[in-house]
C-alpha cells in the first residue's frame, strides 16, 4: 500500500493520473508506462486504480498523482504524487529505482 494524502479530493481545475511502472526486458530497468498511463475523476480513484495495477503481474509498480492547471498563469501546477504502489524503491548503490 502506498502513502495516501489526507484531504485530497476531487479538483475541478485539476488532473488525476495513473501511470504504470514496468521493467524494461533488454536492460532491465524500470520505466514508466507512459502509453498506458490513464487519467481518473479523483484522487481517491487515483490511488485504488495505481494499487489495482501495481498488483498486476504486467507491471511492478504504479505512481498515482495530480496537477492542478492554474488559469491565472495559464500553466500546470508542479506534480503532487498522491500514492506510490508496488515494489519500487531507490537503490543508492546502482543510482536509479528499481523494483
Amino acid at each position: 500500500m502506498g502513502a495516501r494524502v489526507e484531504g485530497v479530493g476531487v479538483k475541478p481545475d485539476g488532473l488525476f493520473w495513473v501511470v504504470p511502472i514496468a521493467i524494461r526486458a533488454d536492460d532491465g530497468q524500470i520505466v514508466a508506462d507512459e502509453t498506458a498511463a490513464f487519467e481518473l475523476p479523483s484522487a481517491e480513484a487515483a490511488i485504488a486504480a495505481a494499487e489495482a495495477v501495481a498488483s498486476c503481474s504486467a507491471y511492478c509498480g504504479a505512481v498515482a498523482f495530480t496537477r492542478a492547471f492554474d488559469q491565472s498563469r495559464g500553466c500546470y501546477e508542479p506534480v503532487e504524487v498522491l500514492t506510490r504502489c508496488g515494489s519500487i524503491h531507490w537503490s543508492p548503490q546502482r543510482g536509479t529505482w528499481v523494483c
